[in-house]
């Protein structure tokens, strides 16, 4: 039983440096086609990437463009409530006392 758990775990070992092994190969070979595909994805994660940050920017943007309309409404809000106070604070009629 521990002979073959042993075999078990040389041969586990082996298959997964294997493994390793090859994909090493396929981004350090230096044949053509491996060339290409390795441009191929590098191209695609720039493009992802380039991607990414437009829709960043653009997320960014509009954050900003909220926060600053939210800034206007609050500024005009105030002011709308600073005039109707002043409009109330005038508007109080005035009592007149005729003198005879």
């Amino acid at each position: 039983m521990k002979l073959a758990s042993k075999h078990f775990l040389l041969i586990a070992f082996l298959l997964s440096s294997f493994a390793f092994y090859g994909q090493e190969q396929v981004y350090t070979s230096n044949s053509k086609n491996t060339t290409i595909l390795v441009h191929k994805h590098s191209q695609n994660l720039k493009k992802d990437l380039n991607k990414n940050t437009l829709l960043l920017k653009e997320e960014i943007k509009e954050n900003i463009s909220y926060k600053g309309k939210k800034k206007e409404l609050s500024l005009k809000a105030k002011k709308k409530s600073e005039l109707s106070l002043k409009t109330t604070e005038v508007s109080v009629p005035r009592t007149t006392i005729d003198f005879f």
